[in-house]
């Protein structure tokens, strides 16, 4: 399922931006967060497709002084791809009076919503949960785009070009959610770097508690950086590509992406779902089979656990089936 758009390996300079924007737009309809839902599958299963697993784990890439653990202690779903402004349609919030905004902005259509929608940290906050969803922690984005090796990017431990919608590409403007496939973090993650900046829950670990929240991982308006850098390097003990804004600060390189504990959240889906056969249940067992490459042993015991209850549903179970496969 991963979508079948990359960037141009090349460097982009002013030259060529035009030309690049051109081919984002119209085969952005090739990835499965554009593509529409086909036959008469339940909308969760396309949710599903765009959801990536996360087993239980920790890291700590340096030992230095205040030596720090990033890490996620239950298994998580995370969206693959940043929170769309078609999310937002699915969820009757298109104009800025649906969303609650006094300004006035754009209004958003289909023509933009393969797009990374913006929003400030509350509504962030209120769009997670009417996705019976959360904002990750600042450890648990961190875990997430750096994976159990803890590399100082989401793609690996050195810097590469043209694998993330930052300064360098010179595009100057979001692209549409999946466009980049080289800068897939080890989760399956896209844009973890670039694109649009995205809301934690909390600050940074390097910031101490208070009023503001973080943004993690830059947009297309910055440089890319490392995830976290550390001694002479930095100049300081540990520092994170993390900035603190205020709650209600709204940009428009200012993003979030959801995530949900694994085991509440597919047993809801599932009763959802209801029975499932032909082409959606072979699109839920292959999300099985691609997601226990993740996570085996985590993944397997969890499923296999929901899969004594009573009366489970079957997402569930083909979840298994494909896990097993």
């Amino acid at each position: 399922m991963p979508p079948l758009l990359a960037a141009t390996e090349a460097r982009v300079n002013p030259g060529v931006r035009g030309a690049l924007v051109a081919l984002l737009l119209p085969l952005c309809a090739l990835a499965p967060g554009c593509a529409e839902d086909p036959g008469d599958a339940p909308p969760v299963v396309a949710v599903l497709e765009r959801l990536g697993f996360v087993p239980p784990g920790a890291t700590s890439p340096w030992t230095v002084p205040g030596s720090f653990v990033v890490g996620v202690e239950r298994p998580l779903l995370v969206d693959l791809f940043e929170v769309r402004r078609g999310d937002f349609l699915d969820l009757g919030l298109g104009t800025p009076e649906a969303r609650g905004w006094t300004l006035t902005d754009e209004v958003w259509d289909d023509s933009t919503a393969d797009l990374p929608a913006y929003a400030d940290w509350s509504e962030a906050v209120r769009v997670a949960e009417l996705r019976g969803m959360r904002l990750p922690t600042a450890s648990e984005w961190l875990y997430i785009a750096a994976g159990r090796i803890g590399h100082r990017y989401p793609w690996g431990k050195n810097p590469q070009r043209s694998v993330a919608n930052t300064l360098e590409l010179d595009l100057l403007r979001p692209a549409p959610v999946g466009a980049f496939e080289s800068g897939r973090g080890p989760f399956g993650t896209y844009d973890q770097i670039g694109n649009v900046w995205e809301w934690v829950a909390d600050l940074s670990p390097d910031r101490e508690a208070g009023d503001l929240r973080a943004v993690m991982g830059g947009s297309y308006l910055t440089w890319t950086r490392p995830l976290w850098t550390a001694g002479r390097e930095a100049g300081v003990p540990l520092a994170f590509f993390a900035q603190p804004l205020d709650p209600g600060h709204r940009a428009v390189d200012v993003g979030f992406r959801c995530v949900a504990e694994a085991e509440e959240w597919l047993w809801r889906a599932g009763l959802e779902a209801g029975r499932l056969d032909g082409a959606s249940a072979a699109r839920v067992r292959a999300v099985g089979a691609d997601w226990v490459q993740l996570g085996e042993a985590s993944l397997l015991e969890l499923l296999d656990r929901l899969a004594q209850r009573p009366d489970c549903p079957d997402l569930i179970r083909l979840l298994l089936q494909g896990a097993r496969s």
